[in-house]
């Protein structure tokens, strides 16, 4: 996967399959509506810079497929 947070939320959103409709609608409300991909996730301490809101979001997607993947392998 590529290393930059906006790639790996587009690989992310191209993953989806069920509601995959309602799911584009809310992506494209977050990029016209928000600030949502280049917020900080915080303003002074956890990834608190341009874009790290979409960062964490991104890493804690990531986690969860990983976390997904495992449980499914037991």
């Amino acid at each position: 996967m590529n290393t930059q947070p906006l790639s790996i939320y587009e690989e992310l959103l191209n993953r989806v399959e069920q509601r995959r409709e309602a799911v584009q609608k809310f992506d494209a409300f977050l990029r016209r509506d928000t600030a949502w991909l280049t917020a900080p996730a915080s303003t002074r301490y956890h990834l608190a810079h341009d874009g790290g809101l979409l960062e964490h979001s991104v890493n804690v997607a990531t986690t969860l497929l990983k976390l997904r993947e495992t449980l499914a392998a037991c």
